[in-house]
């Protein structure tokens, strides 16, 4: 299957895009600035502003002097840690990581990072936080570490989130979605596509709204032609195209008609991918973007060749040897010049290392020599006075502790006292909840013993149930140690013996599975599953055991990740053909649906020697 790798690096190509068109006119400049700033650094005596003046030379060799880069970062994180001064070391470790980055060196680059962000989230720097996870999220891709690229994207949609930036939020989100994707998880990748639609549609308008949108669809392309589902991928394409061709956006136009051809090769539809292949090695041109034509005219003589066109073939294959020859030479070059810059940058480190500890070692011997003259001159002198003050302070001291003993002493009792109250009151509420709701209870099943209208007495029974799952939520909580979360797996024993009890089908044998792991869930989570399983148990009992006598109820939960998924299965005769799905079916069928959509979940229905519900929801917060 073609790749979409046009798709992974458009983000970064528009960046360098635009860098490279201004790099010209900046370099014209940047000579001058860094022999500017460099001469002005002997003169300069206070530490931080020698450090930024540093950092901002280490800047001014960033786009064509790594190894020098480094240097003057290496000088400032010097400094700066002598001095103890943070955003200086911030800055610092950034730059030398941007350093190792450039060269390859990614798994120093990955440990720079991780100590600027750091100390980022010290001085609530959310803007360099954002910067390095994206370096690491860059470098994990990079080294094939796929679980840490995902969760480092992840904690970048969770800052942009709390910084409430919607456009940054767009981004985040639809890259955590093509990582999940990167990762192999495509029904996550697929489910954060959907939202992030859903949130560009309301949070923009015009020309940014249709190009957020056109973006996001042409990566969910990509994922729906990863997973063989070649109408779902023209469908997004097809959308994308319609939002994009309004804006005159060429860049991003070139990629969505790339991704068409690759959707056509894939579905062995040549007419349609030689057009869109054409197009696009075209747009390349346009663009003078080498890797776009360079992969383009290799899908063509592809494609020309499964076509039966070989001439054609032939031609673009040619065409593909000299891009490759053109780009192989290029990157050769690149490629040489980065291994040395990371030869001379570990050289530097190195050095560095050894300067440091030569520094500290003369420094300290410096001051035990000080302390050593210091001491012989005032020994007889300090003694009589140190032995005078020592005993006057040592009394104070003990006086000083002995009160604060007894405050924190007494302070530690009210605290104590607070928190028993609190907890007891707590647990004394759950607890009349749960009573008030067990009245209810057996007040529904006393209505229902006089009652002759069958439909009535069920559904009272029915009501009767589901308070009675309630119940038990508030129950478990009362038995708790004051936190508002249960343990799910010792709720749903103890659900599955009421309600086996409520039903009271002493005649008839039940074999109860419960595969639950030990799992904490908030409140709000259990009172809804509790309601479900009450429904599913219901329909277990009123319609299994017409065909079986010795029924077995199974209910397990797996957790993968960022979901829980709860399974449910009996050994009965299954549900008619179709009902699940249709909007008339049953009440309990429908509160299932109901409530696993108030979850932000959803449900679904097989059977196979019996039925199995499958119910499919987020982490909660609470």
């Amino acid at each position: 299957m073609p790749r979409c790798l046009s798709i992974r690096i458009l983000p970064m190509i528009a960046v360098y895009t635009f860098l490279l068109c201004s790099s010209s006119a900046a370099n014209a400049q940047n000579g001058t600035y860094t022999d500017s700033l460099l001469s002005t650094l002997p003169r300069i005596k206070n530490d931080t502003e020698k450090v930024n003046t540093l950092l901002s030379v280490s800047r001014s060799y960033k786009a064509n002097a790594v190894t020098k880069e480094f240097y003057y970062a290496s000088q400032g994180l010097g400094i700066s840690e002598k001095v103890n001064w943070m955003p200086g070391m911030m800055y610092a470790e950034q730059l030398i990581g941007d350093s190792y980055s450039s060269v390859m060196g990614y798994k120093d680059a990955i440990r720079h990072f991780k100590l600027s962000m750091a100390i980022a989230r010290k001085l609530q720097r959310p803007d360099v936080e954002a910067a390095c996870l994206k370096a690491i999220v860059f470098a994990s891709y990079k080294m094939n570490r796929l679980d840490d690229m995902v969760f480092y994207q992840k904690a970048l949609l969770e800052l942009a989130q709390r910084q409430a930036e919607p456009g940054n939020e767009c981004i985040q989100m639809n890259a955590y979605a093509l990582r999940l994707s990167d990762a192999g998880r495509y029904r996550e990748a697929i489910i954060y596509w959907q939202q992030d639609i859903a949130f560009a549609e309301n949070h923009f308008h015009g020309k940014q709204k249709n190009i957020m949108l056109a973006s996001i669809l042409n990566t969910l392309a990509c994922t729906y032609v990863k997973t063989h589902q070649t109408d779902s991928a023209l469908y997004c394409l097809g959308k994308a195209m319609h939002f994009i061709t309004p804006t005159n956006n060429y860049f991003l136009k070139a990629y969505i008609t790339s991704t068409i051809c690759d959707v056509y090769e894939a579905a062995k539809r040549y007419d349609s991918a030689e057009i869109y292949g054409l197009q696009t090695v075209k747009m390349g041109q346009v663009l003078k973007n080498l890797d776009l034509q360079q992969h383009y005219t290799q899908t063509l003589s592809r494609v020309y060749e499964a076509d039966r066109k070989p001439a054609l073939a032939l031609l673009y294959l040619k065409r593909f040897d000299s891009l490759i020859n053109i780009i192989s030479n290029t990157g050769k070059t690149v490629d040489e010049a980065m291994q040395l810059a990371k030869i001379n940058i570990d050289q530097q480190e190195e050095q560095n290392k050894l300067e440091k500890h030569s520094f500290e070692t003369i420094r300290h011997n410096q001051k035990v020599a000080l302390v050593s003259v210091l001491v012989t001159l005032l020994a007889l002198i300090s003694l009589t006075i140190f032995i005078y003050r020592n005993l006057r302070q040592k009394q104070k001291a003990n006086k000083t502790i002995s009160r604060q003993a007894e405050n924190l002493k007494t302070q530690n009792e009210i605290i104590d006292k607070a928190l028993k109250e609190k907890e007891m009151l707590l647990k004394e509420t759950h607890h009349r909840v749960k009573n008030n709701l067990q009245l209810i209870s057996s007040l529904l099943e006393l209505q229902t013993e006089n009652m002759t209208d069958e439909s009535a007495k069920n559904a009272l029974l029915a009501a009767q149930r589901r308070v009675l799952s309630i119940a038990t939520v508030h129950s478990k909580l009362y038995g708790s140690d004051g936190n508002e979360a249960i343990e799910f797996s010792a709720f749903v024993a103890d659900l599955l013996v009421r309600l086996d009890s409520a039903f009271g089908n002493n005649d008839k044998a039940v074999h109860f599975i419960n595969a639950v792991p030990a799992t904490y869930l908030p409140l709000d989570t259990v009172v809804l599953l509790g309601l479900i399983l009450n429904e599913l148990i219901t329909n277990s009992y009123k319609h299994a055991f017409k065909e079986t006598r010795n029924l077995t109820i199974a209910v397990s939960m797996d957790d993968t990740g960022s979901m829980y998924t709860l399974h449910y299965s009996d050994n009965g005769p299954g549900l008619p053909n179709g009902i699940f799905d249709q909007p008339s079916a049953s009440l309990g069928l429908y509160i299932i649906k109901r409530l696993s959509k108030q979850l932000k979940g959803t449900a679904t229905y097989s059977f196979d020697k019996g039925s199995t519900f499958t119910i499919i929801f987020p982490y909660a917060t609470s």
